[in-house]
Protein backbone atom coordinates (compact mmCIF):
# COMPACT_ATOMS: atom_id res chain seq x y z
CA UNK A 1 0.00 0.00 0.00
CA UNK A 2 3.34 2.14 0.27
CA UNK A 3 5.27 2.31 -3.17
CA UNK A 4 3.89 3.52 -6.52
CA UNK A 5 5.28 1.77 -9.85
CA UNK A 6 5.00 2.46 -13.48
CA UNK A 7 3.93 -0.90 -14.81
CA UNK A 8 4.44 -2.66 -18.59
CA UNK A 9 1.82 -0.67 -19.36
CA UNK A 10 2.99 2.85 -18.90
CA UNK A 11 0.44 3.56 -15.75
CA UNK A 12 0.93 4.24 -12.33
CA UNK A 13 -0.22 2.21 -9.61
CA UNK A 14 0.63 0.72 -6.56
CA UNK A 15 2.90 -2.10 -6.26
CA UNK A 16 1.28 -5.22 -5.86
CA UNK A 17 3.29 -8.77 -6.09
CA UNK A 18 2.68 -11.14 -9.20
CA UNK A 19 2.18 -14.90 -9.65
CA UNK A 20 6.60 -14.90 -10.25
CA UNK A 21 7.45 -12.19 -7.86
CA UNK A 22 5.40 -13.78 -4.94
CA UNK A 23 7.42 -17.05 -5.68
CA UNK A 24 10.70 -15.31 -5.78
CA UNK A 25 10.03 -13.16 -2.55
CA UNK A 26 8.92 -16.91 -0.93
CA UNK A 27 12.41 -18.46 -1.73
CA UNK A 28 14.19 -15.84 0.42
CA UNK A 29 12.99 -17.09 3.43
CA UNK A 30 14.00 -20.83 2.55
CA UNK A 31 17.72 -19.56 1.60
CA UNK A 32 19.14 -15.74 1.58
CA UNK A 33 21.15 -16.63 -2.00
CA UNK A 34 18.75 -17.20 -5.08
CA UNK A 35 19.99 -17.18 -9.02
CA UNK A 36 16.91 -16.61 -11.52
CA UNK A 37 16.62 -18.32 -14.68
CA UNK A 38 13.62 -16.82 -15.89
CA UNK A 39 11.37 -15.82 -19.28
CA UNK A 40 11.01 -12.18 -19.99
CA UNK A 41 8.91 -9.49 -18.52
CA UNK A 42 8.44 -11.29 -15.68
CA UNK A 43 8.74 -8.52 -12.84
CA UNK A 44 11.78 -9.18 -10.69
CA UNK A 45 13.73 -6.28 -11.59
CA UNK A 46 10.67 -4.22 -9.85
CA UNK A 47 10.60 -6.45 -7.02
CA UNK A 48 13.72 -6.13 -5.84
CA UNK A 49 14.00 -2.61 -6.56
CA UNK A 50 10.99 -2.37 -4.29
CA UNK A 51 12.31 -4.39 -1.83
CA UNK A 52 15.24 -3.00 -1.33
CA UNK A 53 13.67 0.30 -1.60
CA UNK A 54 11.89 -0.37 1.57
CA UNK A 55 14.80 -1.93 3.35
CA UNK A 56 16.78 1.53 2.71
CA UNK A 57 13.69 3.52 4.06
CA UNK A 58 13.02 1.82 7.01
CA UNK A 59 16.46 0.41 8.42
CA UNK A 60 19.41 2.22 9.77
CA UNK A 61 23.25 2.44 7.81
CA UNK A 62 22.17 -0.29 5.26
CA UNK A 63 23.61 -0.38 1.88
CA UNK A 64 21.83 -2.36 -1.13
CA UNK A 65 22.86 -2.57 -4.48
CA UNK A 66 20.88 -3.03 -7.98
CA UNK A 67 23.42 -3.85 -10.61
CA UNK A 68 22.24 -3.40 -14.42
CA UNK A 69 23.87 -4.84 -17.37
CA UNK A 70 24.02 -1.15 -19.22
CA UNK A 71 24.71 2.80 -18.38
CA UNK A 72 20.67 2.67 -20.44
CA UNK A 73 19.83 -0.08 -17.68
CA UNK A 74 20.64 1.59 -14.77
CA UNK A 75 19.76 5.14 -15.30
CA UNK A 76 16.33 2.98 -15.93
CA UNK A 77 16.42 1.78 -12.43
CA UNK A 78 17.50 5.25 -11.18
CA UNK A 79 14.42 6.67 -12.52
CA UNK A 80 12.14 4.44 -10.64
CA UNK A 81 13.71 4.76 -7.84
CA UNK A 82 13.04 8.79 -8.08
CA UNK A 83 9.56 7.70 -8.74
CA UNK A 84 8.92 5.88 -6.30
CA UNK A 85 10.60 7.98 -3.55
CA UNK A 86 8.77 10.96 -5.51
CA UNK A 87 5.17 9.23 -4.83
CA UNK A 88 5.76 8.30 -1.53
CA UNK A 89 3.18 9.83 1.06
CA UNK A 90 4.42 12.90 2.48
CA UNK A 91 2.83 11.94 5.43
CA UNK A 92 5.15 8.46 5.65
CA UNK A 93 8.19 10.45 5.33
CA UNK A 94 6.88 12.70 8.06
CA UNK A 95 6.45 10.01 9.96
CA UNK A 96 9.98 8.66 9.44
CA UNK A 97 11.47 11.87 9.58
CA UNK A 98 13.27 10.46 6.21
CA UNK A 99 14.61 12.91 4.01
CA UNK A 100 16.91 12.87 0.78
CA UNK A 101 20.69 12.91 1.25
CA UNK A 102 22.18 11.63 -1.81
CA UNK A 103 20.60 11.76 -5.32
CA UNK A 104 23.29 11.21 -8.30
CA UNK A 105 23.86 8.81 -11.04
CA UNK A 106 24.43 5.72 -8.78
CA UNK A 107 23.65 6.52 -5.76
CA UNK A 108 20.05 7.47 -3.66
CA UNK A 109 20.54 7.82 0.28
CA UNK A 110 18.65 9.09 3.22
CA UNK A 111 19.12 10.67 6.27
CA UNK A 112 19.17 7.29 8.07
CA UNK A 113 22.90 6.59 6.82
CA UNK A 114 21.21 4.29 4.58
CA UNK A 115 22.14 4.04 0.94
CA UNK A 116 20.17 2.40 -2.70
CA UNK A 117 23.17 2.11 -5.08
CA UNK A 118 22.38 1.64 -9.08
CA UNK A 119 25.57 0.46 -10.90
CA UNK A 120 26.70 -1.50 -13.46
CA UNK A 121 29.34 -3.07 -11.94
CA UNK A 122 30.28 -4.14 -7.94
CA UNK A 123 33.89 -4.54 -7.48
CA UNK A 124 34.09 -4.29 -3.91
CA UNK A 125 33.37 -2.60 -0.75
CA UNK A 126 30.55 -3.08 2.13
CA UNK A 127 27.05 -4.32 0.34
CA UNK A 128 24.22 -6.04 2.89
CA UNK A 129 21.57 -6.71 -0.38
CA UNK A 130 22.67 -7.12 -4.10
CA UNK A 131 20.40 -8.02 -7.13
CA UNK A 132 22.24 -8.59 -10.52
CA UNK A 133 19.97 -7.93 -13.58
CA UNK A 134 20.56 -10.10 -16.48
CA UNK A 135 23.90 -11.90 -15.83
CA UNK A 136 23.59 -13.65 -18.56
CA UNK A 137 24.04 -10.74 -20.82
CA UNK A 138 26.91 -9.03 -18.75
CA UNK A 139 28.95 -12.12 -18.81
CA UNK A 140 28.53 -11.78 -22.63
CA UNK A 141 28.59 -8.67 -23.41
CA UNK A 142 31.17 -7.54 -20.17
CA UNK A 143 33.13 -10.87 -18.82
CA UNK A 144 35.47 -8.90 -16.65
CA UNK A 145 32.26 -7.05 -14.77
CA UNK A 146 30.98 -10.35 -14.36
CA UNK A 147 33.62 -11.74 -12.92
CA UNK A 148 34.97 -8.78 -10.75
CA UNK A 149 31.13 -8.98 -9.03
CA UNK A 150 31.95 -12.68 -8.33
CA UNK A 151 35.15 -12.85 -6.95
CA UNK A 152 34.52 -8.96 -4.94
CA UNK A 153 31.72 -8.47 -3.78
CA UNK A 154 29.62 -11.21 -3.74
CA UNK A 155 32.13 -12.49 -1.41
CA UNK A 156 31.76 -9.29 0.83
CA UNK A 157 28.03 -10.17 1.64
CA UNK A 158 27.63 -12.15 4.90
CA UNK A 159 25.87 -14.78 4.80
CA UNK A 160 21.78 -13.94 6.06
CA UNK A 161 22.17 -11.01 3.71
CA UNK A 162 20.54 -11.62 0.59
CA UNK A 163 22.27 -11.79 -2.85
CA UNK A 164 19.90 -12.60 -6.17
CA UNK A 165 21.25 -13.30 -10.00
CA UNK A 166 18.77 -13.13 -12.27
CA UNK A 167 18.64 -13.54 -16.11
CA UNK A 168 17.36 -15.29 -18.98
CA UNK A 169 19.86 -17.69 -20.76
CA UNK A 170 22.50 -16.39 -22.64
CA UNK A 171 24.36 -19.84 -23.88
CA UNK A 172 27.00 -20.58 -22.47
CA UNK A 173 28.98 -18.42 -19.91
CA UNK A 174 29.58 -17.36 -15.73
CA UNK A 175 25.24 -17.64 -15.36
CA UNK A 176 24.97 -20.93 -16.69
CA UNK A 177 27.85 -22.31 -14.87
CA UNK A 178 26.35 -21.09 -11.61
CA UNK A 179 23.17 -22.45 -12.77
CA UNK A 180 24.49 -25.80 -12.72
CA UNK A 181 26.31 -25.77 -9.39
CA UNK A 182 23.34 -24.28 -8.22
CA UNK A 183 20.93 -27.31 -9.50
CA UNK A 184 23.88 -29.64 -7.94
CA UNK A 185 23.02 -28.13 -4.81
CA UNK A 186 19.73 -28.33 -5.21
CA UNK A 187 19.83 -32.63 -6.17
CA UNK A 188 21.60 -33.10 -2.63
CA UNK A 189 19.15 -30.77 -0.78
CA UNK A 190 21.53 -28.56 0.83
CA UNK A 191 22.76 -25.30 0.69
CA UNK A 192 25.88 -23.44 2.19
CA UNK A 193 26.27 -20.11 3.23
CA UNK A 194 27.77 -18.85 -0.29
CA UNK A 195 25.43 -21.27 -2.62
CA UNK A 196 22.80 -20.43 -4.70
CA UNK A 197 19.08 -21.67 -4.70
CA UNK A 198 18.16 -22.32 -8.19
CA UNK A 199 14.25 -20.42 -9.22
CA UNK A 200 13.14 -21.37 -12.77
CA UNK A 201 10.01 -19.26 -13.85
CA UNK A 202 8.93 -20.82 -17.00
CA UNK A 203 6.34 -18.66 -19.05
CA UNK A 204 4.05 -21.03 -18.56
CA UNK A 205 3.13 -19.49 -15.41
CA UNK A 206 2.90 -16.28 -16.37
CA UNK A 207 -0.74 -15.39 -16.26
CA UNK A 208 -0.04 -12.52 -19.24
CA UNK A 209 1.60 -14.79 -21.73
CA UNK A 210 -1.78 -15.56 -23.84
CA UNK A 211 -3.32 -14.76 -26.98
CA UNK A 212 -7.37 -14.81 -27.35
CA UNK A 213 -6.75 -14.51 -31.60
CA UNK A 214 -7.15 -18.33 -32.37
CA UNK A 215 -4.01 -19.13 -34.81
CA UNK A 216 -3.14 -21.76 -37.19
CA UNK A 217 -1.22 -24.82 -35.74
CA UNK A 218 1.20 -26.63 -37.85
CA UNK A 219 2.11 -30.09 -37.46
CA UNK A 220 5.90 -28.69 -36.09
CA UNK A 221 3.86 -26.90 -33.71
CA UNK A 222 1.97 -29.52 -32.80
CA UNK A 223 4.87 -31.85 -32.32
CA UNK A 224 6.88 -29.07 -30.38
CA UNK A 225 3.34 -28.58 -28.28
CA UNK A 226 3.63 -32.31 -27.28
CA UNK A 227 7.09 -32.31 -26.81
CA UNK A 228 6.56 -29.57 -23.95
CA UNK A 229 3.37 -31.31 -22.98
CA UNK A 230 5.45 -34.52 -21.89
CA UNK A 231 8.24 -33.04 -20.46
CA UNK A 232 6.67 -30.62 -18.16
CA UNK A 233 3.11 -32.61 -17.39
CA UNK A 234 0.69 -29.84 -18.48
CA UNK A 235 -1.73 -29.44 -20.74
CA UNK A 236 -1.33 -25.85 -22.60
CA UNK A 237 -4.49 -24.17 -23.11
CA UNK A 238 -5.42 -22.75 -26.96
CA UNK A 239 -4.20 -19.30 -25.38
CA UNK A 240 -1.06 -20.13 -24.24
CA UNK A 241 -0.51 -21.66 -28.13
CA UNK A 242 -1.44 -18.91 -29.89
CA UNK A 243 0.68 -16.85 -27.47
CA UNK A 244 3.68 -18.85 -28.51
CA UNK A 245 3.06 -19.16 -32.68
CA UNK A 246 2.49 -14.91 -32.32
CA UNK A 247 6.01 -15.03 -30.38
CA UNK A 248 7.62 -17.54 -32.67
CA UNK A 249 6.73 -15.61 -35.85
CA UNK A 250 8.59 -12.32 -34.60
CA UNK A 251 11.37 -13.96 -32.48
CA UNK A 252 12.35 -16.98 -34.54
CA UNK A 253 14.70 -19.07 -32.57
CA UNK A 254 15.50 -16.86 -30.15
CA UNK A 255 12.19 -17.68 -28.49
CA UNK A 256 13.19 -20.87 -26.92
CA UNK A 257 15.61 -18.69 -24.96
CA UNK A 258 13.58 -15.88 -24.13
CA UNK A 259 10.23 -18.21 -23.60
CA UNK A 260 11.62 -20.91 -22.40
CA UNK A 261 9.44 -24.16 -20.56
CA UNK A 262 12.37 -25.44 -19.29
CA UNK A 263 15.73 -24.93 -18.00
CA UNK A 264 17.18 -27.30 -20.38
CA UNK A 265 15.40 -25.89 -23.13
CA UNK A 266 16.42 -21.87 -21.92
CA UNK A 267 19.91 -23.45 -22.24
CA UNK A 268 20.32 -25.74 -25.45
CA UNK A 269 18.73 -22.71 -27.31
Amino acid sequence: NLYYIIDKNGDSRVFKMNRAQFVVYSKLFEHWRLIILKSRQQGISTLFLITYFDDVLFRSNLNCGLMAQDREAASTLLERVKFTWDNLNEEVKALLGRKQTKDNASEFGFNNGSTLYIRTSFRSGTLHRLHISELGKIANKFPEKAKETKTGTLQAIAPGNYAVVESTAEGENMFRHMWKAAKECEAMGRYAGKDFMPVFLSWLDDPDCVEFEDQPISQEHADYFATVEQETGRKLTQAQKNFWIVQERELEGDIHQEYPPTPEEAFAA
